[in-house]
């Protein structure tokens, strides 16, 4: 049975709730959250009576006890100290502690039972979101009692691309967290509810619709809502300006078992998504869509997110978006090969992408695709492990000119490491490089035809089934893996003599009259020298050129006789007094 809350009154005004007082009366209670708030904490008394002794006695003290509520925390008050006068007086009493956040009840609807033509209190509860939207204030909630809201209440959930709209600053939540299913038609698909202004929804399941919520300004907050079987739209669609954040609640998972999309950010729209788990979506069948379609200047965080299991892409970020993946968050089997390239992490155009202290595991395609453009991609303190295909991979799409930086992070037993076909900027700090060992699996592939950029510091690339590193790259390219003031710290070593044209740790094949830095590196050992790390002294310069495959480096192509490959050199500072 429903518990009626009383009609409050303050001058004219009727609201439906139960209300402070008009007056300063601390005892009062406020509705919060659903639940009703603590009285403000009354003042603690004050230390007990000051001693005697001397002229004056000690100062009394305490603390007021504080309020508290089910739905809102309030403060503690402060006891003040007593001042002891020389007979001891008592301290005074702490502050009251302050109320928590006062939730309005704009109205109630039950989508079963209710009547519009009712005034829509509790015990007469309202049938449609729509006449609620219109009874509601700004500030105030609508409560959706437990049931199903279908085509048949809710004539908008039976038009196709039709939507409930929310005016600015109205909420919307279940009266029980999940007791509310708002259900369209699976033909016509509906756009669900839209918001016009700031809102939020909290403990709503969307199924059968095209859309579930939708927002273009403001701040939306959506909690302990999730959705199933709407796919052919997207459960959150943003746009414009609108900043929105969604948090799990106490539910398992945001998704249900037949749902294929998840959200999109457009305009300048930003979605921070703060734990909870997205698992089991479908392959949508459509080239580049994903869990998360981030474009034009949008932005989405990750916080602490787990997804799944999902059968097609998981992020893609294109046009001038930015994404970050952080705190945890885990991207494991998703982005299977069914259809159009899928792959866990998916970045075009000019957007960014940061992957900081989480993981990308078991992509059943690739793990991180760098497609047309000029994208970048930073990965920090992160692993990228077990992928069927390339690690980061900027082959299969054309024109593909990607910025890549690794911090601290591991890339191991993937079908291949890093694998670029067209201009690269790769700076690589303190990572390891391991294991990529497909049949023809590399550490760092590069395409020869291109301008490439490469830094690598303090990194370990072995135990790979080709080449450790491929160094190509044509007129303009410069590959630094280690200089006399700046030495290398890399380890290549381990990884397999595949052919007579190739090596086991580095390959190197660039335009005519280049040099290929690599100095203060350990290798398994060296040819023409000796094994292991060149320290840096006087007279410590190995400039090899033209030389045959070996185990640990080569250097190939119709421009050999004029590539020089720096193993060693002296100190150079400044830079520019290296040569």
């Amino acid at each position: 049975m429903r518990t009626s809350h009383a009609l409050g009154f303050c001058g004219s005004v009727l609201v439906l709730a139960v209300f402070a007082a008009c007056g300063g009366d601390d005892e009062s209670k406020t509705q919060v959250g659903g639940g009703t708030a603590g009285s403000a904490g009354s003042g603690g008394k004050g230390g007990s009576s000051g001693n005697r002794g001397g002229s004056n006695g000690e100062a009394g003290s305490g603390n007021g006890e504080a309020g508290s509520g089910d739905g809102g925390t309030s403060s503690a008050g402060a006891g003040n100290a007593g001042e002891g006068a020389a007979a001891g007086d008592t301290g005074s009493a702490g502050a009251g502690g302050a109320p928590g956040e006062v939730e309005v009840i704009g109205a109630y609807v039950d989508c079963e039972n209710g009547s519009d033509d009712n005034d829509g209190t509790e015990p007469n509860p309202l049938k449609t979101l729509t006449k609620a939207t219109t009874v509601a204030t700004s500030g105030t909630t609508i409560v959706v009692l437990d049931g199903l809201c279908d085509e048949t209440t809710q004539p908008e959930f039976n038009n196709a691309n039709d939507s409930v709209e929310f005016p600015d600053g109205l909420k919307l939540r279940a009266e029980t967290n999940g007791g509310v299913t708002f259900h369209g038609v699976g033909g016509y698909r509906s756009a669900g509810i839209k918001f016009l202004g700031s809102g939020s929804v909290t403990g709503i399941h969307f199924e059968a619709l095209g859309t579930g919520i939708s927002a273009s300004s403001g701040i939306l907050t959506v909690t302990e809502t999730s959705f199933n079987d709407v796919y052919q739209g997207y459960p959150l669609d943003l746009s414009g300006t609108v900043v929105a954040t969604i948090s799990p609640g106490s539910l398992d998972s945001y998704i249900g078992d037949n749902q294929r999309t998840f959200a999109r950010v457009q305009g300048s729209a930003k979605l921070t998504v703060l734990g909870g788990n997205i698992s089991g979506a479908l392959d949508s069948g459509i080239s580049g869509a994903a869990l998360f379609m981030i474009s034009e200047d949008g932005e989405l965080v990750l916080d602490a997110v787990t997804m799944e299991d999902n059968d097609h892409n998981g992020v893609v970020a294109v046009g001038s978006s930015r994404a970050v993946i952080q705190n945890g968050s885990l991207i494991r089997n998703t982005g299977a090969n069914a259809c159009c390239n899928q792959t866990a992490v998916h970045v075009g155009g000019t957007a960014e992408m940061e992957i900081i202290d989480s993981a990308i595991e078991n992509s059943p395609s690739g793990s991180v695709l760098l497609t047309a453009g000029t994208p970048s991609l930073k990965l920090v303190n992160s692993n990228i492990v077990g992928g069927a295909s390339a690690a980061i991979n900027a082959y299969i799409y054309s024109e593909s000119l990607p910025t890549v930086t690794i911090e601290g992070s591991t890339i191991s037993n993937n079908g291949n490491g890093l694998f670029f076909n067209y201009d690269t900027t790769l700076d690589i700090e303190g990572s390891f490089i391991e294991d990529n060992n497909a049949a023809s699996g590399r550490g760092i592939a590069l395409n020869f035809s291109q301008v490439n950029n490469v830094k690598l510091r303090n990194t370990v690339i072995s135990g790979h089934g080709y080449e450790g590193v491929q160094a190509y790259g044509t007129t303009g390219s410069v590959f630094d893996f280690g200089r006399g003031n700046d030495l290398g710290g890399n380890t290549l070593a381990g990884n397999t003599l595949a052919d007579a044209a190739s090596t086991g740790n580095v390959t190197v094949l660039v335009a005519a009259n280049m040099t290929v830095y690599a100095a203060g590196n350990t290798w398994d050992n060296v040819q023409a020298a000796v094994a292991g790390e060149y320290a840096v002294s006087s007279g410590n310069v190995l400039d090899v050129s033209g030389t045959a495959p070996g185990p640990n480096y080569a250097i190939n192509g119709a421009d050999a006789a004029t590539t020089t490959l720096r193993l060693a050199e002296d100190a150079c500072v400044p830079t520019n007094s290296c040569n």
